[in-house]
């Protein structure tokens, strides 16, 4: 059984359905990335929970049209809990779908940005730089020819 925490995963399976009090439901299996293992989200269609049921489905790859996971499903973060069930037994339980997290930046440079700082990184004295990066500007710039017999040379970094 998965101990509580956030876990990687992916939706692996998904159905529609009814609870025995009638109530509209989803169930979807998620396959957890690291470590392996799987666990099911019931997500609930009443006026309090829809919402959060459709976010967690959309952010999982439920298809709408054909009425189960896409067979891409994205990458999601999940929080597992653990619940005790009224026979007494105590399961792993997804309590939320989340989208994955990226790396959190407010915005990735530029491809001209990216070429400015390394330019300016490489002739920066205080930064170790491989020599085959240094020797390939060097080159570009007709600065110093090209060794042979240096054991790094033709290192693409």
């Amino acid at each position: 059984m998965l101990a509580p925490g956030t876990y990687r995963a992916r939706a692996v399976e998904g159905a529609l359905g009814k609870t025995t009090a009638e109530k509209e439901q989803v169930a979807v299996r998620f396959q957890t990335l690291d470590p392996v293992d799987s666990v099911v989200w019931y997500g609930f269609f009443s006026e309090k929970t829809e919402d959060h049921t459709m976010k967690g489905l959309a952010a999982c790859g439920w298809d709408w049209i054909a009425t189960e996971i896409k067979p891409d499903a994205p990458e999601v973060s999940i929080v597992v809990e653990h619940e005790e069930g009224r026979d007494g037994v105590v399961r792993a339980k997804v309590r939320w779908v989340n989208e994955a997290r990226g790396l959190g930046l407010k915005r990735r440079m530029t491809n001209e940005e990216t070429e400015a700082l390394r330019a300016r990184l490489i002739r920066h004295e205080s930064v170790l730089v491989p020599s085959a990066v240094v020797r390939a500007e060097a080159q570009d710039a007709d600065e110093a020819p090209f060794n042979p017999d240096d054991p790094n040379a033709g290192l693409p970094f």
